[in-house]
C-alpha cells in the first residue's frame, strides 16, 4: 500500500509515515521512488505504537 493508505490505517498523516519509515520504525520498499507498505508490516507498527502509548501511560 502507499503512504496515504497507511496513513489511513493508522490514522496518521503520511508525512508521519514517511518519517516512521525514514527512522525504521516502520519497514518499505521503495519502488520507482514510491514507498510501498505491505499490510503486515503496518499491522506491526500499529501494535508496536499501540503498546508505546500504554508505556507511556504507566
Amino acid at each position: 500500500m502507499s503512504t496515504t493508505q497507511a496513513a489511513v490505517h493508522l490514522g496518521i498523516t503520511d508525512r508521519a509515515v514517511r518519517k516512521a519509515i525514514s527512522t525504521g520504525a516502520l519497514n518499505a520498499e521503495n519502488t520507482a521512488g514510491r514507498w510501498r507498505i505491505h499490510r503486515d508490516d503496518v499491522a506491526h507498527y500499529r501494535t508496536q505504537r499501540h503498546q508505546g502509548d500504554q508505556h507511556a501511560a504507566i
